[in-house]
């Protein structure tokens, strides 16, 4: 029951955050206005009607407390029982699956085929940027924004509202899951830093010479890393694509900076400096392997390795440049950032284990050979350690799963091996026509953008709980 009134919060919240897209639906075009005032009440009013149902417990509690001074409370109103960590991940796993069904409501009813519909919503909401939509110029404005909001609602949205709306243990669990101090306030200020970073995007677009729509439009797709164009014939400057290229790079460093930087708390960590030096390596490589400019070698490196997929950028590259940008596509942003990707952090952290795990082999015996990691200053605990292997493995695991998949539909390996880097790491980054697509290959990319944005491990979790539920049950 906790978990059910949880999820509930969790939509009321989304629901407010949607109201500025309905309400600009209603007063331009208005074509999705009440596909999207459906989808409003389907978010809100069960948080306002159950909102006022704990209005009502709480009067019922404080006046039980009044006349009954001595005695406990009654079952119905004793203290909920905190909830295993495995049932918040299952809760986390469902409330991305049941985003994309519901966010794909309104494209469907605007005249989208269904698989296409959920294609565009999963690729939306998990920031991937894959889109089947083409001649954009022929839809209406209101459309185009609702689907550059769901790249900024994925962005660190979803993710926020989630672990905002859990208190205790959910939000506590959750936080550790993801990189985050375990404060149950901790998100909201990350929300309050996301929204602050896009509004300054916006300004610095405006400012460059694009118009309110547009550099809306590209702030949520580029903060947040998620890669949908709005235009078709779409013409930036180099000083825009600049900017596109550094709000790309903003979402990707850990939102934790930024957040320290207000508080005063900043110092260069060492996580820090490995993936600036990582950004600049790649984009020196691609410079000469990929035979680009500098401009052009900026744009690519950040396209890929933040996640971002830049939906304006055509990957016209040799063979050598697609395969070191799907090695910074695997790599990703940092923790507690709008990227995808293995992420930066714990790639540190696997190649200080194998430093260390290496250099025990030529210690005397005796000496003290337990293998002990530290990322700035601090020791990874063995629990937070094995979490980081595990999921490298299953990453990899995946990814070549979705390449020898993408494969059987008749692509060649080159392009399913930067295809699968693109979905798994949620970069929207495309060698092939994905309009064109067969249906079953989408349905397949669907699934594999879905574990890339969840990060693998609160599916598991998921499957487990339905085996236990189908297994007690015979």
């Amino acid at each position: 029951m906790k978990l059910i009134s949880q999820l509930i919060w969790i939509y009321f919240y989304i629901g407010l955050v949607m109201l500025p897209i309905t309400i600009y639906s209603y007063f331009s075009e208005g074509t999705m206005f009440y596909y999207l005032l459906v989808l409003e009440g389907v978010f809100i009013v069960p948080g306002l009607l159950f909102g006022m149902g704990s209005i009502v417990k709480k009067i019922r509690k404080y006046l039980y407390r009044i006349l009954n001074k001595n005695i406990e409370l009654e079952d119905g109103l004793k203290k909920t029982p905190e909830v295993l960590l495995g049932d918040i991940l299952v809760v986390f796993a469902f409330v991305w699956f049941i985003s994309g069904i519901l966010f794909a409501l309104p494209f469907y009813f605007f005249g989208m085929e269904a698989i296409d519909a959920l294609f565009e919503s999963f690729s939306g909401i998990t920031t991937t940027g894959f889109s089947v939509i083409t001649n954009l110029n022929e839809y209406p404005s209101d459309f185009l924004l609702y689907r550059s909001w769901l790249n900024w609602l994925g962005g660190l949205g979803i993710t926020g509202f989630a672990l905002s709306a859990l208190k205790g243990l959910t939000g506590k669990s959750l936080a550790k899951i993801y990189g985050a101090p375990e404060d149950q306030s901790i998100f909201k200020d990350l929300f309050i830093v996301y929204l602050g970073l896009t509004t300054f995007i916006v300004l610095l677009l405006v400012i460059s010479g694009l118009d309110l729509f547009d550099s809306v439009n590209l702030a949520f797709s580029t903060i947040s890393n998620g890669g949908f164009s709005h235009r078709e014939d779409a013409i930036l400057n180099e000083g825009q694509k600049l900017i596109a290229a550094f709000s790309m790079f903003l979402g990707s460093i850990s939102m934790l900076i930024y957040l320290n930087l207000f508080k005063r708390k900043f110092h260069i960590s060492e996580n820090v400096l490995f993936y600036f030096g990582a950004v600049v390596m790649l984009m020196v490589l691609l410079k000469y392997v990929g035979n680009v400019s500098w401009v052009d070698s900026l744009l690519y490196v950040f396209s890929t390795m933040t996640c971002g997929g830049y939906g304006y950028i055509e990957f016209n590259l040799n063979d050598a440049g697609l395969y070191l940008l799907t090695i910074a596509m695997l790599i990703g942003g940092m923790v507690v950032s709008t990227s995808g990707g293995i992420k930066i952090d714990r790639i540190l952290v696997l190649l200080k284990f194998i430093k260390e795990q290496t250099s025990k082999y030529f210690k005397e015996f005796g000496d003290d050979m337990i293998v002990k990691v530290r990322l700035n200053g601090q020791v990874v605990d063995n629990n937070s350690l094995s979490m980081i292997i595990s999921f490298v493995f299953l990453f990899v695991m995946n990814y070549f799963i979705l390449t020898f998949a993408i494969m059987e539909f008749g692509y060649q390996l080159k392009d399913g091996l930067f295809v699968a880097a693109s979905t798994l790491s949620n970069v929207g980054a495309s060698t092939i026509d994905i309009p064109t697509m067969d249906p079953m290959l989408k349905v397949i990319i669907i699934v594999f953008m879905y574990l890339g944005r969840i990060e693998i491990v609160p599916i598991i979790a998921l499957i487990g709980k339905l085996y236990l539920s189908v297994k007690q049950s015979i």
